[in-house]
Order: C-alpha cells, then structure tokens, then sequence
C-alpha cells in the first residue's frame, strides 16, 4: 500500500466506511479506489479535492502526509490573512486593487500555514512583493 493510499484508508476508516461503499459515495468504481489504495493508480486530483471538502480533511496531510489530517484550522487562518491584510492596508493608507488584495490574502495565508510568524515589517515587505 503506497503512502497515500494509507491516508486514504484512514479516511475511509474514520468516516466508517468499506472499500465499496465509500467508492460509490465519491463516485468512482470499486476497483478504482481499490487501486488508490494499493497504490497502483495515481489518485485524480479531482478526487483528491473532493475527498478533502467532503472529509474536512487538509490537502497537505492527504498528499504529503504533512501536518494534521483534518483541515479545521484552515477557516480561522484564512481570517486571520484576511484581517491582517485588511488591518495592515487601512493602518498604512493603502487600497490594493481587489486581485491584487487576494493574492495578498493568499500569501499571507501560505506563509502562515508553513509556520512563520512575522510583524509589520515582514508584511509590509510582502505587501510590496505582491503589488
């Protein structure tokens, strides 16, 4: 069994399911999924996403193994890039055109989930990266 096809068992497992059922939950044949988890087909990406959505699992841990395999955490960081980048902006007089405020956003959000931590300074040199 390849690395991810263990990840997707634990899934599988925690959301008290077999191989077959949980197969035509996710709309794919029995044998399909069989072989993701035996690891002799490469998982679709399209199911990955919506294996990730519907299990509230984080994308990192189900590909990579990395972090926690459930994605609960995900809602509060994306508020809080939100308000940091929206705080920032006002406190400095600044108002980025909403594309750019969203690539900002999702910077800011990436460097949080790899665990920096930085201040002002930091996001200011971000802020006119990304701008």
């Amino acid at each position: 069994m390849s690395e991810i096809g263990k990840r997707l068992a634990v899934v599988r497992e925690s959301a008290g399911y077999s191989q077959i059922p949980f197969a035509e939950k996710l709309g794919v044949s029995q044998s399909s999924y069989k072989n993701y988890e035996r690891g002799a087909s490469p998982v679709p990406v399209g199911l990955v996403c919506r294996i990730c959505e519907e299990y509230d699992v984080s994308p990192a841990w189900l590909l990579l193994g990395e972090g926690q395999i459930k994605s609960e955490m995900n809602g509060e960081l994306v508020e809080a890039a939100v308000l940091a980048v929206e705080k920032f902006a006002q406190m400095n007089d600044l108002e980025p055109p909403l594309e750019r405020k969203a690539k900002l956003i999702r910077f800011v959000y990436e460097e949080v989930i790899s665990g920096r931590d930085f201040g002002d300074k930091e996001l200011r040199r971000i802020f006119n990266t990304v701008l």
